[in-house]
């Protein structure tokens, strides 16, 4: 009879660190990098869904870690449940984030299907290639 509590008191701290752990990825899991973020980085990401309408909104904002304004190219995707692209994807935006001024983003999607999403953002000045 002895053993049942330990095993519950492991398992709420199973279920504690990993909720912290996931609360603190929170925007590393939301966020793809093509090539090196450099000196920009996301912040204040939220999801929300409009109940009107059932659109998916997030809300971000971008900073530089530099004293030097920084470019960017980027896009929402969004997933249904089984991990799979809803609607086509959309164009790169391109923006430009000034030091100590934070750049605040959005995207809507007008889907009831639409669970998860990813940011993905290119710093242009870390990530040019050349093709011969």
């Amino acid at each position: 009879a002895r053993k049942q509590p330990m095993k519950k008191i492991i398992s709420l701290s199973l279920i504690v660190f990993l909720t912290a752990c996931a609360s603190n990825n929170k925007i590393a899991n939301q966020v793809s990098t093509i090539g090196k973020p450099g000196d920009i980085e996301i912040t204040n990401l939220t999801k929300t869904k409009d109940l009107e309408n059932s659109n998916t909104v997030v809300r971000w904002k971008f900073n530089t870690t530099s004293d030097k304004a920084q470019q960017v190219f980027w896009r929402c995707d969004f997933f249904d449940a089984n991990g799979f692209v809803v609607g086509e994807p959309t164009r790169f935006v391109q923006a430009t984030i000034y030091p100590e001024q934070a750049l605040s983003e959005t995207c809507t999607f007008p889907s009831d299907r639409v669970v998860d999403f990813k940011i993905n953002f290119q710093n242009i000045a870390t990530n040019m290639t050349v093709y011969h």
